[in-house]
């Protein structure tokens, strides 16, 4: 679960820069670009959507997050450099009883709530919702086509037809005509359908509806309504990003823009003009009508009229110049936008603090959920007190993290302290109390990859300290009981620990 939204985050945040990127460069290069070419620009976020992850490169505009967590890093790596010898003895003394009690608070508190599963399951719902409205208007487009005329005119038939053969289109395609005021459009993947609402056929002349069926025709060429309807999974799944919907949106409006310029390719010389006023008296007998979110539409209201118009009073053949600014458009921001930043953290590096931004924010939002406040010192140190059975034999203070990544569970029941970690790169510091004179603690790691090292010390030397050990036991004499203090350091880790204390 913690992995899928991972993703699902990460997608989301690289998608939000990629519109941001798009809308620049649409708004750069404006009437430079062919309309078919702002049109293919928004398959970009499509495919970064659906595969978040690129090969690396330095030309990658998501190198802002190394450039960002990087500058983090170097601070916290000074502090950390300067304070990991030293804070173990001092901290116990410098925190104060009432952070403890409020953290202990919080501990019980999170015990109770996981707020990953609250997000997730936020998530779920808002998808859950957006799958039933999809459902509601395909039972919609059902109910207008029962309640639909077919086989209006014969003549009208004949058009469709010869624009079939024009445009080398050998697919079945039906009329239907509603009474509902809709806009004209085309439905249906498999078994396509022209919907023309009543009051715009009764009032438009031959070639005026020629204009609309080789519109439609142009989507069902160009299989708009299949990437219409991956839009509308991305939305579904994306439902939570606005900026991503309303890339979307201006996809939308890019699909019709390009679909006028494909269609006056079958419209020959001055076809441009007349198609033009086809699509202001669509507007005019349908002002503003309902949209079919399954459809495509030719026309659904006033806000991009002037931008269609103004390109169809211009259209003229593409040049080779613009065919080549368009393409070399696509592939620098191919480039830069469905790459993936350089990975400036090796796998035995001594850096422990590096951390894709990315991930920040996403620990940020959740520790924002849970309540935990930043400390003026370094934002993920935090103080917890863990006893292990209902007698308190033995008992965690957790009084510091250090580092940028831990993405970390644990249990402590039956004196086994057990902790599992997808990534773990930081110093996790615990104080061991018992009331107990001398103990032992037997010590397990099962690591998939990276280093962890296991440090057990006292005020006066160290009683253990091995990385990745296997089934190794130490004793804590009664001399050496005091002020004993446990540090997991995580180095690019994955596995688990085990500690079982008697």
């Amino acid at each position: 679960m913690s992995t899928l939204m991972k993703a699902i985050f990460i997608a989301s945040l690289n998608g939000s820069i990629l519109v941001i990127l798009i809308l620049l460069i649409k708004n750069l290069l404006k009437e430079r670009l062919k309309a078919e070419f702002h049109y293919i620009l928004w398959f970009l976020l499509i495919i970064k959507l659906i595969m978040p992850y690129g090969p690396e490169s330095n030309l990658s505009i998501f190198n802002i997050y190394n450039s960002v967590s990087g500058k983090k890093s170097t601070v916290s790596s000074k502090y950390y450099l300067k304070t990991s010898d030293t804070f173990k003895n001092k901290s116990e003394d410098t925190t104060s009883s009432d952070n403890l009690s409020k953290n202990k608070n919080i501990e019980r508190l999170n015990k109770k709530i996981n707020y990953k599963s609250i997000l997730f399951y936020i998530w779920i719902l808002g998808m859950v919702f957006f799958i039933a409205n999809t459902l509601y208007e395909i039972k919609k487009i059902q109910f207008i086509k029962k309640n639909a005329i077919s086989n209006k005119d014969s003549t009208f038939n004949n058009i469709l037809n010869n624009c079939l053969n024009i445009m080398n289109i050998s697919k079945s395609v039906s009329l239907m005509y509603p009474y509902k005021s809709i806009s004209p459009c085309l439905c249906g993947l498999i078994k396509s359908t022209i919907f023309i609402p009543q009051n715009i056929i009764q009032n438009i002349s031959e070639d005026e509806f020629k204009h609309i069926i080789i519109h439609e025709l142009c989507h069902l060429k160009r299989k708009d309504l299949l990437i219409n309807w991956i839009i509308i999974i991305l939305n579904i799944v994306y439902w939570f990003n606005p900026i991503i919907r309303y890339g979307f949106y201006k996809m939308k409006q890019d699909c019709e823009i390009s679909c006028d310029a494909y269609a006056l390719r079958y419209l020959g010389i001055d076809g441009n003009i007349n198609y033009g006023n086809t699509i202001i008296k669509i507007l005019q007998l349908e002002n503003n009508p309902p949209s079919l979110i399954t459809s495509a539409p030719m026309a659904v209201n006033n806000s991009e009229i002037k931008r269609r118009i103004t390109m169809i009073s211009k259209h003229k053949k593409s040049s080779l110049k613009n065919i080549i600014c368009g393409i070399l458009v696509i592939t620098a921001l191919t480039t830069i936008g469905l790459t993936s930043g350089i990975s400036k953290a090796k796998p035995n590096s001594d850096n422990l603090n590096s951390k894709p931004y990315y991930e920040s924010i996403l620990n940020y939002l959740i520790s924002c959920m849970q309540g935990h406040s930043s400390n003026d010192n370094n934002s993920f140190m935090n103080t917890n007190s863990i006893s292990f059975n209902g007698i308190n034999e033995f008992e965690f203070k957790e009084f510091n993290f250090q580092g940028y990544q831990r993405y970390w569970s644990d249990n402590f029941t039956n004196n086994i302290f057990a902790a599992k970690f997808a990534l773990f790169n930081g110093i996790e510091s615990y104080k061991i109390t018992s009331h107990k004179t001398s103990y032992s603690i037997k010590i397990n790691t099962d690591i998939k990859s990276g280093n962890v090292s296991i440090k057990i010390y006292n005020d006066k030397k160290v009683l253990f300290q091995k990385i990745n050990p296997t089934n190794k036991t130490i004793t804590i004499s009664k001399e050496d009981a005091k002020n004993i203090n446990l540090d997991c350091i995580g180095v690019k880790a994955k596995g688990n620990i085990r500690l079982e204390l008697n």
